[in-house]
């Protein structure tokens, strides 16, 4: 439809790497301010976590997306459910609960 864009329609972009200083802010939110250093401080995990987001951005970005990446790990994020449902999705996904 009219004002839509496919996303396969999108001409590629070249990887573009922007210098930033270690001191510099990372945005999540003007509540929490954290720097680049913080990020390359998180320590990696290589293990398969099921995780349910939380109240803070920092911590799930942190434990979802940047010790997966620093480890060589993977993350399921799962939204609701019940325990036991949690549960048997970490068995399907072969993931440990966090």
């Amino acid at each position: 439809p009219n004002g839509v864009t496919d996303y396969a329609e999108v001409l590629s972009q070249p990887d573009v790497h922007w210098r930033v200083a270690p001191e510099a802010a990372v945005c999540f939110d003007a509540e929490t301010p954290h720097n680049w250093d913080e990020l390359g401080a998180v320590s990696p995990s290589c293990e398969r976590l099921l995780l349910s987001p939380g109240p803070d951005p920092w911590t799930m970005v942190c434990h979802a997306l940047v010790a997966p990446i620093l480890g060589g790990g993977s993350t399921v994020i799962a939204v609701g459910g019940t325990p036991d449902q949690r549960d048997s999705l970490a068995r399907q996904e072969r993931a440990a609960l966090a």
